[in-house]
């Protein structure tokens, strides 16, 4: 019989209370027997039985014998075992809590408490506790709580030997260091074996034991305690005692990667996991010559002290762990390293271990002592609030350590060397973070006699002395504040970020961030990320630096971009002059944002943000560059070189903006874009610019340079202290084409401002301007040149001289065609009365219409036109609108540049003639495809779709003309007679098609 995992609880009988076992096999474990009473013997358990017994891990409570054995009575033949079990409050005459009265007994493990003879008929056992004073730790057994409590005395005291593997709860077995004794297992350790299969356990040491090089274990909870283990060296020696015999709460003899911080299903790597060696001994202990990985857990409470006085939290013995991302604190040595020992070993101390709150003679945090075949590393760690005699933060007895990127703060040393100690040899030292640490000699950095460090890049700030000894400060070390954020963090604020060595090899901070991130390595464990680049043609390596990822780059190369790139580097451009800038390219490139999503957590477009240190791009002579969907901003040309032009962006190349932002930026020339070449901007958002001229773009492209602005840009809330709010046209070619322009201010002229003389064309058609504000001119103001201005829709729009609400011209040279100038304050249009007008819808414009000596064009008219819906800024036409079909004939099909198509792309003309403003009804739709070739070609009038596909009636193919759902109106004169179309040989019309690709929905309605 096997009884496993029961309450046994409050049963009388004459013997045997609980279990009463006369002639059988007998098995029971992990029972809780209490409050039993027998008249006789065996309150708990009777046995008479000659066969064998086994009774292991039973918690024995409060149970009362009037004879003997309150908790166990046994007269059996053969030998009963009675290991690992607690007996607490029992009672009987003879052997309150065990009576042997014939036949073997093996006892041993057990816990006896309130009784000094608790077992009657046999010894005890030499691994036994036997107590009146200490109860074993059950929770509250009075009241039925008989789990034990973390601090238990019973905790890890069982049979190390025994052979379960769970408890009464079920929890695994043993756990911690050890089995516990009773019935239940204090479950406060799991673990992991492999994360591919299912093979956990109670303790580390276990799953250890069952490992193979290259395992991984995974840890959950606390894992308390320590255990004794004789590392093989009997003469003893650092970290090994006087005779290799010592105590931790691991020890590592094995090529293991150890993972804490994993929740109890360990499904998430989230919840601190504790390794605690409860002041009895140190916590983990690394083998020789062994290569382990220890990684994100809470080491804590070693104690070391005599002979074996050395690693209190951890001790690395001749090995070469990799110490990641662990929490060491509240260790002891009263030798030297509280948080960490190393002697003769290759360490990799890396990746945001915690060090605090340790203490030792030496080395209250961090103590080295290496071979010369050996090289300590130490970087990315945050050292603080340590104590010591020497190096309270670090302390290198020997070796040329690399000590790199830490933050040490607040340690405190009774001798020197608050921060640093270096006793001996040559460790180098760059690009640590040095603050308010104390000593009675030497706050900061301290080299002895024998010692020759390099130092260099650090910033110490704050200490009771910064340097002291050997070691002086480095050529570019800082004293300044490091302006911490939390946890000893730093902003892109901190006078420290990008201030580190550039050449220092090292490529990730404390928590894995890219270094160099931005524009250089910050000084500290924390590099301030979050910016991301990569080259296609090796995108598995990613940069923390956009322009690193530039320079690195062959021409034709694509960089993609992600997340947030600060701040401003100078460089020297191809003329010789220095500029800064967040991104200077001199190659060509594509660097798009939209492809690359290295950080999943951020939603955050791919941004460049000079933050007003320079501008954001600056692109150089002979490069072509194409930026797509970013966003550019904090620009500041003030002090960027180059006349303080170009705040987003200066461009002296060719240059393809397309789906880019660009915001916030500030020049003199140019807020947004300064243009001196070849400007191609597509699909783009300027908003937000200042600047005295040009607040959004400046144009400036002398000879064959030129700016095409065209595929629905933005240009608003853009403000100029001078003239041109949005665009400021001075030199070189215009083409401004699909453009909404609004709510932009110029305390001068013109939203748009041309000028720059007749010599370059200038076109601004298919914009849509609606309340802009200037002093005149508030769309358009035109200083000198001949601009085409076609097709644009001026709404609401105030002038605050009352010239020119749209558009003011200052010559007679504007060709003003197929506009709406609708409810503008000062004027609809303002020019000299030579200026050819014409086409135009001109309405409710106050004080008038027309301004200056200018009158209506023969064809212009002045009804209300019909949009779709004003209040939301939507002004495409409705149907049947004043003005449809009703522009200028010759427009589309005007020499050297065409209107071929409106803002939103749709053909221009439809139906019966090109309509007048920005948009163009796009009711009819057709397409044919040539017979021939099979490219199609799209129409907006019935009547040349018809004359486009009588052209192949001399192949003898003629093709079908396809037509769009929607109404194609208008009748033409054709064969004297007027019809919506005139056919003059054998066609096949489809009608009712889809508009998006002319596929047949098969449904004519």
């Amino acid at each position: 019989v096997t009884i496993d995992g029961q309450e046994i609880l409050t049963n009388t009988a004459t013997n045997g209370g609980g279990i009463f076992n006369q002639n059988g096999v007998l098995t029971a474990t992990n029972n809780i027997l209490a409050w039993n009473s027998v008249s006789s013997g065996g309150a708990g358990v009777y046995n008479t039985s000659p066969l064998t017994v086994t009774l292991l891990h039973q918690t024995f409570y409060s149970n009362t014998a009037a004879v003997s054995g309150g908790g166990i009575f046994s007269n059996g033949s053969l030998t009963v075992a009675i290991r690992s079990n607690i007996f607490q409050q029992n009672q009987a005459a003879t052997g309150s809590a065990i009576r042997i009265g014939g036949g073997a007994a093996d006892l041993d493990y057990n816990y006896y408490f309130d009784d000094l003879t608790p077992v009657s008929g046999a010894a005890v056992g030499a691994h036994s506790i036997v107590s009146d004073a200490i109860p074993p730790g059950l929770t509250d057994p009075a009241n039925g709580n008989f789990l034990l409590r973390d601090d238990a005395p019973a905790r890890d005291g069982g049979d190390p030997n025994g052979p379960l593997t769970r408890d009464y709860e079920n929890d695994i077995r043993p756990s911690d260091q050890g089995p516990d004794m009773g019935a239940d297992e204090v479950a406060g350790c799991r673990v992991r074996l492999n994360e591919n299969n299912n093979l956990l356990f109670g303790s580390i040491q276990a799953a250890m034991a069952a490992a193979s090089p290259g395992d991984i274990i995974d840890v959950s909870g606390n894992c308390a305690g320590t255990h004794e283990y004789d590392t093989g060296f009997a003469a003893g020696g650092e970290c090994r005692g006087d005779n290799g015999v010592i105590f931790t709460n691991v020890h590592i003899d094995k090529n293991v990667t150890l993972r804490g911080g994993w929740n109890n299903e360990f499904t998430l790597r989230q919840t601190p996991s504790f390794l605690d060696a409860e002041g009895q001994g140190r916590v983990i202990y690394v083998a020789p010559g062994f290569s382990p990985t220890i990684d994100g857990f809470n080491i804590l409470r070693g104690n070391v002290s005599g002979a074996d006085d050395d690693g209190a939290g951890i001790c690395v013995d001749n090995a070469s762990p990799i110490i990641t991302n662990n929490k060491i604190y509240s260790n002891t040595a009263t030798g030297n390293g509280g948080g960490i020992f190393s002697i003769n070993g290759n360490p990799v101390i890396d990746n945001g271990n915690r060090i605090r709150n340790n203490s030792a003679a030496n080395g209250g945090g961090v103590y080295l002592m290496a071979a010369g075949a050996t090289t300590a590393t130490v970087q990315n760690n945050f050292i603080y609030e340590n104590t010591a005699t020497n190096g309270a933060g670090l302390y290198n007895n020997s070796g040329d350590a690399l000590i790199w990127h830490n933050t040490l703060v607040n340690n405190a040393a009774d001798g020197t060397g608050g921060a640093i100690y270096v006793a001996n040899d040559s460790p180098d030292i760059r690009g640590n973070l040095v603050v308010s640490n104390t000593a009675t000699a030497t706050g900061g950095l301290y080299g002895a006699t024998s010692s020759t460090s390099t130092a260099d890049y650090n910033n110490l700030h704050a200490n009771s002395s910064n340097y002291g000894g050997t070691i002086s400060a480095g050529a570019n070390d800082l004293a300044v504040d490091p302006q911490f954020t939390s946890e000893y963090l730093i902003s892109y604020d901190s006078p420290l970020v990008e201030e580190g060595d550039p050449d220092i090899a090292l490529d990730h901070d404390y928590e894995g961030d890219i270094r160099p991130s931005h524009q250089g390595v910050d000084i500290g464990a924390d590099e301030v990320g979050g910016c991301y680049a990569r080259n296609t043609q090796n995108p598995s390596v990613v940069y923390g630096s956009l322009q690193q990822a530039v320079d690195l780059a062959g021409d034709g190369d694509t960089i993609q971009v992600d997340g947030l790139c600060l701040g401003a580097n100078t460089r020297q451009n191809n003329g010789g002059t220095n500029v800064a800038q967040n991104l200077y390219i001199s190659k060509s490139l594509t660097i798009e944002g939209n492809s690359f999503n290295f950080d999943q957590d951020s939603p955050l477009t791919a941004t460049l943000d000079a933050r007003a240190l320079g501008r954001v791009v600056y692109v150089d002579s002979g490069a072509t560059v194409t930026l797509t969907e970013i966003i550019l901003t904090g620009g500041d040309a003030a002090s960027a070189g180059i006349g303080s032009q170009g705040g987003g962006v200066y461009n002296d190349g060719v240059l393809f903006l397309d789906k880019v932002t660009i915001r916030q930026n500030n020049a003199d020339d140019g807020g947004g874009v300064y243009n001196a070449a070849n400007l191609y901007l597509t699909g783009s958002w300027l908003w937000g610019n200042t600047a005295v001229n040009g607040a959004a773009l400046y144009n400036n492209a002398p000879g064959t340079g030129f700016a095409q602005i065209t595929s629905q840009n933005i240009f608003t809330t853009n403000v100029a202290s001078g003239n041109g709010a949005a665009v400021y046209q001075n030199d070189g070619d215009l083409f401004l084409d699909g453009a909404k322009i609004h709510d932009n201010l110029a305390q001068g002229n013109g939203a748009v401002y041309l000028t720059g003389g007749a010599a370059d064309p200038v076109d601004v058609r298919n914009v849509y301007f609606y309340r802009n504000v200037a002093d005149r001119g508030a769309g358009v103001y035109n200083n000198n040149t001949d601009a085409a201005i076609w097709h644009n829709t001026f709404f609401n729009n105030q002038a605050i001289q009352e010239e020119g609400g749209g558009l003011y011209s200052a010559n007679s040279l504007l060709d003003i065609r197929s506009n709406i100038f609708d409810t503008n304050v000062g004027t609809g249009v303002h020019a000299p009365g030579a200026a050819a007008l014409d086409y135009n819808n001109v309405i409710a414009n106050f004080p008038a219409d027309y301004g200056g000596s200018l009158s209506a064009g023969t064809n212009d008219i002045s009804a209300t036109p019909l949009y779709v819906d004003p209040i939301l800024d939507n002004f495409r036409l409705l149907d049947g609108s004043p003005g449809a079909d009703a522009g200028d004939p010759a427009l589309p099909t005007a020499a050297p540049n065409p209107v071929t198509a409106d803002y939103d792309g749709d053909i221009r003309p439809t139906n019966g003639g090109p309509d007048m403003g920005a948009d163009e009804i796009n009711s009819c739709l057709i397409q044919v495809e040539n017979p021939l070739t099979g490219t199609p070609t799209r129409f907006g009038v019935l009547q040349e779709a018809i004359d486009y596909a009588e052209t192949f009636s001399a192949t003898g193919t003629l093709p079908d003309v396809q037509i769009a759902r929607g109404e194609c109106r208008g009748a033409l004169l054709r064969g004297g007679t007027h019809q919506v179309g005139y056919v003059s040989t054998d066609l096949n019309f489809i009608g009712s098609l889809r508009r998006s690709n002319f596929s047949d929905p098969d449904d004519y309605n």
